[in-house]
This record gives C-alpha cells, structure tokens and sequence, in this order.
C-alpha cells in the first residue's frame, strides 16, 4: 500500500510539473519551413519612439533577434547603421519588447534567427524582416 501511495503522489507531483511554461531549450534552426511573422504594427512603434535626430536625414540600421518558440525575442542586438548609441539602444529594446510567431520547421514551432533591417527617410520608418 505504501508503494502505490508512493507512486500515486510522484506521478501527481510530474503531471503538475509538465504544465508549466519551459524554455525551448532549442539551437536556433536555419532553413524553417516558415519564417517567425512579427505581430502587430512595428513601424508605428517606432515612429511614435523617433528621436529628434532621426526626424530628420536618412538612417538605416539593422538588428539580429533571436526569435525562441514561443515568438519572444530573447536576443536583439545591433549589427550596423548609422544610428547613434542612444537609438541603438531604444530599438533594439523596443525589438526585445515586440511580440512575434515563431518559425515552425516539420510542424513545430522552433527558435530562429531573423535580421530586421530598419530605413527612416525624414521620420517615416519602413521596417523589413528577413
């Protein structure tokens, strides 16, 4: 009787823990099936968080994300541009906080690599994802 109570109160104990959120645990995939979708409006984001000096003139900047799968970015960093270190940081922050669909490779949802390559041209904001 107390082996099964034993059993009765680890297989309970396992079954709560498999329902928790868990990190991916994942290497990141090149080549998915489909590329991690970003949701929402980023360019509106941006526009509304311009800084004076990107207002005005031509700034292009382009940023690395590490998209996990569950669409959070659990990377974002600076690759090139001609952004000062103050925009640099507040989109790159702004990129960190955004929301996404993760890549899905054979019909799972897995992390990934994108590049977001951002163009501002007298404050309007064009923002691609590859």
């Amino acid at each position: 009787i107390i082996f099964f109570a034993l059993f009765f109160l680890a297989f309970g104990t396992y079954a709560q823990d498999s329902t928790k959120v868990r990190p991916c645990n994942q290497l990141p995939i090149a080549g998915a099936d489909k590329k991690a979708v970003i949701d929402g409006k980023i360019e509106k984001l941006f526009s509304d968080n311009l800084s004076s000096d990107l207002k005005k003139g031509t700034h292009k900047a382009v940023y690395k994300l590490m998209v996990d799968c569950y669409g959070a970015v659990s990377l974002s960093t600076y690759q090139s541009g001609t952004f000062s270190e103050s925009s640099q940081k507040l989109f790159a922050e702004l990129l960190f906080k955004s929301k996404w669909k993760a890549a899905i490779h054979q019909s799972v949802s897995v992390t990934t690599f994108v590049f977001v390559t951002v163009d501002i041209v007298n404050g309007k904001v064009a923002v691609v994802v590859q």
